[in-house]
């Protein structure tokens, strides 16, 4: 047939002869064989996906959100602490004194639950810079306290305001530090499961 905008007649086209060198069973053996061979590495790509998923899950239930919720625990004792502090510096209640005994204690059982949990140098790092610093400040606070027992109350909320203070701002940072370190791990952990 002539080609309609030239009027040139339309090259032939070449024939495609398919030369089977196998027999009929053979080649269906051969084309079941391959989707056989798809199928099964289909399942073990699959297998791979699931067990891969599976240690996501456990490495956010086991290790991130437990280390996360640690800090946060430590960090909120530390605020309650310094509250106490500001209470007993104010009106030399010995029950502040008391309080801040005990949640010194639930601090440091939070530190310690953030350490079973870490999950790396870079947490356990992080951490271990935030309990230096708590404890850094922990004393200092507790040479205020000592300070105001002994009569040198101005002397004491001096110190608060100024070393102890800043101390105290030193450790929270370090805290913020470890829970933003924590805060990431979660979200990169849930965001791979999401993507599953």
């Amino acid at each position: 047939m002539p080609d309609r905008l030239t009027s040139k007649p339309e090259p032939q086209r070449p024939t495609l002869e398919l030369d089977h060198a196998l027999p009929p069973r053979s080649r269906v053996f051969v084309g079941v064989t391959a989707l056989v061979a798809v199928l099964g590495a289909s399942i073990l790509l699959a297998v791979f996906l699931v067990v891969a998923l599976r240690q996501d899950q456990t490495q956010l239930n086991n290790r991130n959100v437990p280390y996360a919720s640690a800090v946060a625990e430590a960090s909120l004792w530390a605020k309650a602490i310094a509250n106490d502090e500001r209470g007993y510096l104010l009106t030399g209640d010995p029950a502040f004194v008391e309080q801040i005994d005990q949640r010194v204690g639930f601090a440091r059982s939070a530190f310690v639950e953030a350490e079973r949990a870490a999950d790396g140098e870079a947490q356990l790092r992080a951490l271990d810079e935030a309990v230096v610093g708590f404890e850094e400040w922990h004393a200092r606070l507790r040479s205020q306290i000592a300070l105001f027992q002994a009569g040198e109350r101005e002397r004491a909320k001096k110190a608060a305001l100024g070393p102890g203070r800043e101390l105290r701002h030193e450790y929270e940072a370090k805290l913020a530090e470890a829970q933003a370190l924590a805060d990431r791990t979660v979200a990169s952990t849930s965001r791979s499961l999401a993507s599953a």
